[in-house]
Parts: structure tokens; C-alpha cells; sequence
């Protein structure tokens, strides 16, 4: 089940690729960016790796900590995706159990429909990013989803086709927006 702003955020407990554990209730009192994505090899996904961890500082000084979950092995994210290290805490999920907690969802229809993103798929080609799958899972949506200090979600972005992710100038806004912004 999907959800929607307002909702509490369902914690969780797992480990990142270096092998910290990470529990949700750790970043009670900050923003978080939870950005649930596709497969290791996914040329949408990896780009937005690089999105994310080049605007890492931008969105820090907002208060604002990205936190990156993808559902493919350890070995997979580190060999598919992770090139220099990334500045926020990846999460290889391949039982895709936070992906069940927060309603991600499978679709062949916005399979089909990210595939009309040829310019995308070109660029993320260009940089290696071969779009082949390492764990069928093809069909998988990433997800973005924006928790605030008090736990509670602000925005629940699910991608209509695996390309389709929350505009960081919109988690910008929302965080600028909030009364916690002010205070």
C-alpha cells in the first residue's frame, strides 16, 4: 500500500554497503530523503546517484540527508554502481524488504513508458551504464519518498516509469515551506 503525506514513516533497520547499520530512527529531528530505486545496472537509477551526490551539499545544508536504497546485492551495487564512494549511505535491499514497508510497486506498463526516455537512456549508456538486468527485476519503480523531523512522511513520490523521480528543486521547496524551516 502506497503512502501518502502525513503518514508515519515506517522504520526500519538495515545495513549500508560499508556495513553500518542504519536504523531510520537515527535521523529523527532531520529531513530524510529516502530514494528507493531499481536494480544496480539501471541507467535511471545510476544517474540519479550522481544527481543525488553531486547536490548532497546543497541538500545538507537544508538539512536535508539522502539516503539511497536499491534492490540488488551488495556486490552488485558495489561492482554496478558505486564508482568514488557516495556522500550519504547506500543500501543494497535484494529481499526488497524496506521497498514492501514503503508500497513500491512493479509495473511492465511504466517499464514501457521509461523506455520512450531515450535521451536519458542514451546518456546514462554514454556513461557506462549499461541498462542490463542483474537480478530480473526489470519491472521494479523507484520511489522517492520525503520524511521530516518529526518522523512523518511530507511527500510520497512513486514513479510512474522507471525514470520518473521527485525533482530535488521540489524537496527543496517543500523543506524551504516548512514551519520547521523557520524555526
Amino acid at each position: 500500500m502506497r503512502l501518502t503525506g502525513g503518514d508515519k514513516a515506517p522504520r526500519f533497520t538495515v545495513e549500508d554497503l560499508n556495513g553500518a547499520v542504519l536504523d531510520l530512527e537515527e535521523y529523527q529531528g532531520r529531513y530524510v530523503l529516502l530514494n528507493l530505486h531499481r536494480f544496480s545496472r539501471c541507467p535511471f537509477c545510476n544517474l540519479r546517484v550522481r544527481e543525488l551526490a553531486l547536490a548532497t551539499p546543497r541538500l545538507r545544508a537544508i538539512g536535508v540527508h539522502p539516503v539511497a536504497v536499491v534492490h540488488s546485492s551488495a556486490k552488485s551495487v558495489r561492482r554496478h554502481m558505486v564508482d568514488d564512494g557516495l556522500p550519504f549511505p547506500i543500501v543494497p535491499d535484494p529481499s526488497m524488504a524496506v521497498y514492501r514497508l514503503y508500497g513500491v510497486e512493479r509495473s511492465w506498463w511504466g517499464l514501457l513508458r521509461g523506455m520512450l526516455r531515450m535521451g536519458t537512456i542514451v546518456k546514462a549508456v554514454a556513461r557506462g551504464h549499461v541498462p542490463l538486468p542483474n537480478d530480473w527485476r526489470m519491472n521494479g519503480m523507484p520511489a522517492d519518498i520525503l520524511i521530516g523531523p518529526d518522523g512523518r512522511i511530507v511527500e510520497a513520490h512513486y514513479g510512474r516509469d522507471m525514470g520518473d523521480h521527485l525533482p530535488l528543486e521540489r524537496v527543496e521547496a517543500l523543506v524551504s515551506a516548512s514551519p520547521a524551516a523557520s524555526g
